[in-house]
């Protein structure tokens, strides 16, 4: 006598599409990426321009600490650059969301504050360690013209 086992049977469809976008689905992700694209770019420009503005302030803060710099600025210099470091951190931090050109502003109006003070301790500098000073070259002027009768470019090989 044999005995018959019944099996029972299960189908198994696999179809290939399961997990995977549409055509309609892609082109719309590539809308999207091209429409934020410049948005991005803003966002790109507007934190490179703060990133900008504070590594101004902290270098700005850091000089006022280097002892080779600090006794040759003023009192009231590092008074001056004391007080606008600190509010420009102060408004830094007030305005996280400001966009590209306030932080561009008051990266111009910091540097126009600080490049004179610091062109001054450099000058100073120059002089004690015997480097040239460079205040005294005349502006708007080659060496010819100055009376100093050095090489002119057209002597340059």
């Amino acid at each position: 006598m044999t005995k018959k086992i019944h099996r029972s049977q299960k189908k198994i469809t696999i179809n290939q599409q399961k997990g995977r976008l549409s055509k309609d689905e892609i082109n719309k992700i590539l809308e999207d990426a091209e429409k934020y694209k410049a948005e991005d770019e803003e966002k790109r420009n507007q934190i490179q321009a703060k990133n900008d503005l504070e590594s101004l302030v902290y270098q700005m803060r850091n000089t006022l600490d280097d002892t080779k710099f600090k006794d040759l600025l003023k009192e009231d210099d590092k008074r001056k650059v004391d007080e606008a470091v600190k509010a420009c951190l102060k408004w830094i931090d007030e305005n996280p969301q400001a966009d590209k050109d306030d932080y561009e502003r008051k990266k111009q109006e910091l540097e126009a504050m600080w490049r004179p003070i610091i062109t001054a301790a450099y000058g100073q500098q120059g002089d004690a360690t015997g480097m040239p000073n460079m205040g005294n070259f005349p502006q708007g002027q080659d060496q010819s013209e100055s009376g100093n009768a050095g090489p002119t470019i057209d002597e340059v090989d």
